[in-house]
């Protein structure tokens, strides 16, 4: 008679416990999620992902996803703490969301403290996160050291550096660092809120500084570049670095025939057989879901 080892009961007692895990996941699984007032695209992404899973057997073949989601206003955090507490009352699995800054780390705070997963997708200059915790977003660190490295390669000695709102500072600290090491000449600009972009580019004109790096909302882009060409500052001389990944999604036909260089990272691949097969089910699943989203590879953020 075979002898049964300890190391062979160990592995017994593993493959059983997975198997005792795997039955006892219930058949609808909740899923929480929270999007802001305008966040129709990220809803809607959210819902087909949930589709997706449901309809492949092979990932959850005894159970199906369901999606309940609720809508917040920017920086409401009481009635984000109120939406939350009642996902939690439904039993949900985990919370997706929000895309605001503040809301966003209120509900993570509420997920850490019940144990429960929260995924996000923002940009977030904090560099711990809960265990339970995830962001589907680039780390800052990463993206930062992606603009130098580009700078760098170009070979840009002295820039300025123009942003928006004060975090972006944070998103911009690592051209100071490199600064210090390589000699760089660096000109600070914040836009001023309430007054007219063009007002800002006037005393960049005025500087002689024709190599931008932008740090502004994505909303934003198209009018800020409609500003500097107002004030002739988006010709074959000058060049811009725009931080926002989602510059893709603007159009920037106004600025065609101007022979700006005019660069920016996206982490979207419009050439992904992915992505091709996603915006093949977007389509008929945008119609049932009764959603007028885009569905060109160049208007998904």
């Amino acid at each position: 008679m075979k002898r049964v080892t300890s190391t062979t009961v160990i592995r017994l007692l593993l493959i059983s416990s997975y198997f005792v895990q795997v039955l006892s996941i219930p058949e609808k699984i909740l899923l929480g999620g929270l999007f802001d007032i305008d966040d129709d695209e990220e809803e809607f992404a959210f819902r087909l992902a949930v589709e997706r899973i449901n309809a492949d057997s092979n990932t959850l073949p005894r159970s199906i996803l369901v999606a309940h989601v609720e809508r917040l206003g920017h920086y409401d955090n009481f009635r984000a703490t109120k939406r939350v507490c009642s996902l939690m009352e439904l039993g949900v699995a985990g919370v997706f969301g929000t895309q605001s800054d503040v809301t966003s780390m209120h509900v993570q705070s509420i997920c850490d403290a019940l144990d429960i997963p929260h995924v996000e997708a923002r940009w977030d200059f904090q560099l711990q996160r809960q265990r339970l915790s995830i962001n589907l977003f680039p780390r800052p660190a990463m993206l930062g050291k992606a603009y130098v490295d580009l700078v760098k390669v170009w070979g840009w000695r002295e820039f300025c550096l123009v942003y928006e709102e004060s975090e972006g500072v944070i998103r911009l600290q690592d051209f100071f660092k490199e600064a210090q090491k390589n000699g760089w000449r660096l000109h600070l600009y914040q836009f001023k809120p309430g007054e007219p972009y063009r007002d800002l580019f006037w005393k960049i004109k005025s500087a002689g500084d024709n190599r931008i790096v932008l740090d502004v909302k994505r909303e934003n882009v198209h009018t800020v570049l409609k500003h500097a060409q107002q004030v002739g500052m988006m010709t074959e001389k000058h060049s811009y670095l725009i931080t926002s990944l989602d510059v893709h999604t603007v159009d920037l036909q106004d600025f065609k025939y101007g022979k700006t260089n005019i660069t920016a990272f996206r982490i979207v691949d419009m050439e992904s057989p992915e992505l091709r097969s996603l915006l093949d089910e977007w389509g008929p699943f945008s119609g049932d879901f009764g959603s007028s989203t885009r569905t060109h590879p160049r208007t998904i953020k």
